[in-house]
């Protein structure tokens, strides 16, 4: 099940990126600045809470938070390389 979250996670954060560069017209350089701007700041805001779970997650238990973190990083990641890959996107300027 884990597997298949972290799978279907890729489209929909493909979808959402798709979707902003789309309507800001981005072209490949813009896109790539945009995407890596975007992922760092709200990894940066989530730093604080993987570090004091506790007191934002309490629900949480010690158990999920790798998992947790996990999903995290996966989907910075995942939307960071939608700023770079494909270099070429139907529908959006190409230089």
């Amino acid at each position: 099940l884990m597997l298949a979250v972290f799978l279907v996670s890729i489209g929909l954060v493909y979808g959402a990126g798709y979707f902003f560069f789309k309507l800001f017209a981005l072209n490949p350089f813009q896109r790539a600045d945009a995407a890596i701007l975007i992922c760092a700041a709200g990894l940066i805001a989530d730093i604080p809470v993987l570090l004091y779970q506790p007191f934002f997650l309490p629900h949480m238990t010690a158990e999920q938070l790798p998992w947790f973190a996990a999903w995290v990083f996966w989907g910075y990641g995942v939307g960071i390389l939608t700023g770079v890959f494909p270099k070429h996107i139907a529908g959006l300027p190409k230089e």
